[in-house]
């Protein structure tokens, strides 16, 4: 048994930096002699190279230690303390309930989405994570974060709801901005589309022809960039990312002009004095618009993630935030979209159930999970909807990978946890149906024993609404979606 191996046996896997200085003091050697000796080590002894390490450093462990607790400990560790462009990754997966969106991922990295001269590349960091299966793939949309290193479980649910806040303060920013002529109008790329400037991916990217933003010499405006993170309180391991970024692009030569903004909740004074000493503009929600705003975004949050609970207890609290939401002119006008499902839950909870549950999860044959609206237990059928509340009309493609795909699911689970019942399947659309959508879904209407199907434009929802007495509903319905 060779030094090193002695050594990783003695006190287990580690970075090579820390096992030279444990070499050195053991044997009394110097630094160059511990170096070459970990440089020279062999099998049993094995290295992790690719990973971007601080100083050049390696991962060392034994054969026999590979996939151990304390190997997945000793890597997650020192991928969080010693790796610049790893860490903000392993964070974002911590501050998104373990589970993140591929589209977005890269959002809260510090490197680049498109080849730059002297950094590696995002997709390099990706492909580097999988190949340790410290994350993994999730269905087609989502890495998560693999518990076996972080100690922790994914949360979809949690996540989708952190991630509709998200777009919704974004989306409320830009307005702000748009209002006060620093941004040019309806000119933003916010997320879910690729917002990029300067080989980076942000939440919202916009044109800017305010001076000194606007390049008066050669006429061409600058650019407003902002992200958000949306926790309690942030801290500087958080922000690393974001500055990260900021100062790579301040080294471009010929790149444009730029106002980076960072939208926080409420932010550590550590955090905050390095953003301040970076020149970047902290937007504090309660400070950019007022304690009424984040009281009212914490309430739809909330929402988002105890729907069952709040209409089975007090469904009234889900009438009062949209009424709230109606006071606050030209704010939260992003977040209707979301809050429709919980108009639809509202309504059926008011003609009378025996149960109801929002965003349930179901298992698929793929190993994921497909996510029900509305779940309706009334009488002796069983009633699951479908809430869509976009602008545009149901394409022939959605609604043939519904009624191909996650109907099948969905009416497997329902055999099994709802036997003996009948069951209706529901797609409500504010934006209706195009003609070869609504074709298929007839012609599905018709020919389909197995189960009950119906689907409602914009003008079938209000007639519904309207037979039944609720005319909160309609007046919200017009009010948020005319």
């Amino acid at each position: 048994m060779n030094r090193i191996e002695i050594l990783l046996k003695q006190y287990g896997p580690m970075l090579s930096g820390d096992l030279a200085k444990k070499y050195e003091k053991k044997y009394n050697a110097s630094n160059e002699a511990a170096r070459k000796a970990i440089s020279r080590a062999r099998s049993p002894i094995q290295k992790i190279k690719y990973f971007p390490f601080e100083k050049n450093q390696i991962f060392c462990y034994l054969e026999e230690q590979y996939n151990t607790s304390s190997y997945k400990k000793m890597l997650y560790s020192s991928l969080k303390k010693h790796s610049s462009t790893i860490a903000p990754l392993l964070i974002a997966l911590e501050n998104n309930y373990g589970i993140i969106s591929k589209n977005s991922f890269a959002i809260y990295s510090n490197s680049p989405i498109k080849k730059t001269k002297g950094h590696r590349l995002f997709s390099r960091n990706i492909a580097d994570l999988l190949t340790a299966e410290i994350i993994y793939e999730y269905d087609t949309e989502y890495y998560i974060l693999n518990g076996s290193y972080s100690g922790s479980t994914f949360d979809l649910t949690h996540y989708n709801s952190h991630n509709r806040i998200c777009k919704i303060i974004v989306s409320d920013f830009i307005s702000w901005a748009a209002k006060l002529n620093l941004i040019a109008y309806n000119s933003a790329t916010i997320f879910p589309n690729i917002a990029e400037f300067s080989h980076f991916q942000w939440n919202a990217t916009c044109p800017s022809y305010v001076q000194p933003i606007y390049n008066q010499l050669e006429q061409k405006p600058g650019f407003l960039i902002a992200d958000v993170i949306y926790k309690d309180t942030i801290s500087v391991s958080d922000i690393t990312y974001f500055i990260g970024k900021i100062n790579i692009i301040r080294h471009f030569k010929n790149a444009p002009n730029f106002f980076p903004v960072l939208l926080v909740n409420n932010v550590e004074p550590d955090a905050l004095r390095l953003l301040k000493e970076q020149k970047i503009f902290v937007g504090i929600l309660s400070n950019i618009y007022d304690n009424n705003y984040t009281s009212l975004l914490s309430d739809i949050y909330n929402v988002f993630q105890n729907a069952t609970a709040i209409l089975l207890k007090d469904a009234s609290k889900i009438d009062l935030l949209l009424e709230n939401i109606a006071k606050n002119e030209g704010r939260f006008n992003n977040a209707m979209g979301d809050l429709f499902e919980y108009m639809v839950g509202s309504f059926y909870n008011k003609l009378g159930v025996s149960y109801i549950e929002m965003n349930k999860l179901i298992p698929n044959d793929r190993g994921t999970q497909n996510e029900i609206d509305v779940l309706v237990c009334k009488d002796n059928k069983v009633i699951i909807i479908e809430c869509k509340a976009t602008k545009s009309s149901l394409s022939f493609k959605y609604v043939q990978k519904w009624l191909s795909e996650i109907v099948p699911t969905f009416r497997k689970w329902l055999q099994n946890t709802y036997p003996q019942r009948t069951y209706e399947f529901q797609i409500w659309s504010l934006g209706g149906f195009d003609g070869q959508s609504a074709t298929l879904l007839e012609k599905h209407k018709e020919t389909t024993t197995k189960y009950t199907l119906s689907y409602y434009s914009k003008s079938d929802i209000l007639n519904i609404a309207k037979k039944y007495g609720d005319h909160n509903f309609i007046n919200q319905v017009k009010k948020h979606f005319s």
